[in-house]
């Protein structure tokens, strides 16, 4: 038996050696078999099981999803709403902070410094021997950046974009304006404040009679693909750019609040420690997309987070209004929506959390005086159901609760952008604190005529068009809002070129489909037809 056994074994082995042989001489004498011969060499396909994705250091990642976007600011108003549907994306923890927006002033200015004055060969990558200089403004939109050094703290990978030439630069004699820098040998405070003198001889220029850098320098260029507007020579889709000074207006905190004493946030509020968690405010719906293209281009590599995200090309942006909302919808405790009205569900006792008093900065921890429960202002009961209190009736947004009153929610103006509790996507702050810009155009019809999957609405309108045509929706309510705003569903608008003390922004990446376990690869139920057979 056993030699029988030994017989037949090596019999399986000789024919499946010689079919092996067989397929590899075939292979040999037609290098361009049919898809018939290549069948037994083709991966199969891999069943689907339920993945979950993990999200950008500071974001959160958002499941696709369905939600109805209210358009109008009346509650009687039931017609302009419309149910989207959404894919997964993800979106950022917290609205950008001073900190993380100085880091792209401090960039921008940075660049325009080593290129344009200092022109040493030290902060420059060695010239290619094919002396390949190409203008990084004549590359595709992808390769604009180019450099791969990474920032630490703030998960950046600082790159070489496109900053816009200054205001009478030293003369270009050796064309480091098209170099490529080396940005691990740039640092900002080696550059503005150095003791060397031949370095401040050549900086002397951008700064003004106070020593400080002169603020109409930081001009940035950034690139967009075009949508629909008034120009009828451009085509939707081509590659256009635009050029703007991207430093916020600090003055703003006077423009929007006269006749109040705000010096300390005049002088302090973007440029100071103790303010590098707060929301940066004072930036247009121009500068907060010009920032979002620069994140892109300093981000453009994502296989550190996860490494299936080597396969995907994605771009930061502002939230379209329908992603904003949806995310927004973490707000609503109970898990339900009612754009009927402006009002949200209350807080109940058994989801609330106890909101944590003590006041974190970078030189002291206060703890803020307890508050006993507040009623709102009769103009806003109606709207009471939208403002978050926690278990003990303390409020958990940042917003205006009366006439006059401001600190019953534990502060007068902005706060930390983590202040708080999150919303249950793990959001911070998506009501009160600031308001936020989002990508769409603001149309009161827009319900009419935009997509309802991943809709967003579009319109590249330029300084010479009708203010009607630039504004800008704004979502989220303010330090300065009364409760009616803090809705997900309350909408406002602003004109793209304007900035204010109370609008911030966030920023939002495309994240890979995830399918859900509907559609997880699974046998066939047959129990049922057995069942009826029998």
């Amino acid at each position: 038996m056993y030699i029988k056994s030994s017989l037949f074994f090596a019999v399986v082995v000789f024919v499946a050696a010689s079919s092996l042989s067989d397929f590899c001489s075939a292979q040999k004498s037609n290098p361009n078999p049919n898809p018939s011969q290549l069948k037994s060499r083709t991966r199969p396909v891999i069943p689907f099981r339920h993945v979950t994705l993990a999200a950008p250091p500071g974001m959160v990642y958002i499941p696709g999803g369905s939600v109805t976007i209210k358009y109008s600011s009346s509650s009687s108003d039931t017609n302009s709403k419309k149910r989207v549907s959404l894919t997964s994306f993800y979106i950022d923890k917290t609205e950008v902070t001073n900190q993380q927006y100085r880091l792209f002033t401090e960039w921008v200015i940075d660049s325009i410094a080593v290129k344009n004055y200092l022109k040493d060969e030290k902060y420059f990558y060695p010239i290619p021997e094919n002396n390949s200089t190409a203008d990084a403004s004549e590359k595709s939109l992808e390769n604009v950046m180019s450099d791969t050094s990474k920032h630490d703290s703030l998960n950046f990978i600082q790159k070489d974009a496109v900053a816009a030439p200054p205001a009478a630069p030293v003369k270009d004699t050796t064309s480091f304006a098209k170099r490529r820098i080396n940005w691990s040998k740039v640092n900002h405070k080696d550059i503005f404040e150095s003791n060397d003198d031949a370095i401040r001889a050549k900086i002397q220029p951008m700064l003004d009679p106070e020593g400080k850098i002169r603020q109409d320098l930081y001009m940035y260029t950034y690139y967009y693909a075009r949508a629909l507007g008034t120009n009828p020579k451009a085509k939707v889709g081509d590659i256009a750019s635009y050029t703007l000074n991207v430093y916020p207006d600090e003055k703003i905190w006077i423009r929007d609040l006269t006749n109040a004493q705000v010096d300390i946030l005049v002088e302090n509020y973007f440029t100071t420690p103790p303010f590098d968690d707060y929301p940066v405010v004072g930036v247009t719906w121009l500068q907060a997309r010009a920032f979002a293209y620069w994140r892109s281009r300093a981000s453009s590599s994502y296989e550190w987070i996860a490494d299936y995200l080597k396969y995907y090309r994605l771009n930061y942006s502002l939230p379209s209004e329908a992603q904003w909302v949806y995310a927004a919808g973490g707000d609503m405790k109970s898990g339900e929506e009612n754009p009927e009205s402006n009002e949200l569900p209350p807080i109940s006792d058994s989801t609330a959390i106890v909101r944590d008093t003590t006041i974190h900065d970078s030189t002291s921890v206060v703890t803020a005086p307890e508050v006993d429960k507040q009623p709102l202002s009769p103009e806003d009961k109606e709207f009471s159901a939208a403002v978050g209190r926690d278990k003990d009736g303390k409020f958990l947004e940042n917003f205006k609760q009366d006439e006059g009153k401001y600190s019953d929610d534990g502060g007068t103006f902005t706060l930390p952008v983590m202040s708080y509790a999150p919303n249950e996507f793990g959001i911070y702050n998506m009501v009160g604190n600031v308001a936020e810009w989002v990508l769409d155009a603001y149309s009161p019809s827009a319900f009419a005529f935009i997509s309802d999957v991943n809709p967003v609405l579009l319109y590249d309108a330029d300084s010479t068009e009708a203010e009607a045509m630039k504004r800008k929706v704004v979502r989220g309510g303010s330090f300065m809002s009364n409760a009616r705003a803090l809705s997900p569903y309350t909408r406002d608008e602003e004109l793209q070129d304007k900035a204010h003390c109370y609008i911030g922004f966030r920023c939002v990446l495309p994240a890979p489909e995830i399918l859900n376990k509907a559609v997880a690869t699974r046998r066939k139920n047959t129990g049922s037809k057995k069942q009826s057979q029998q």
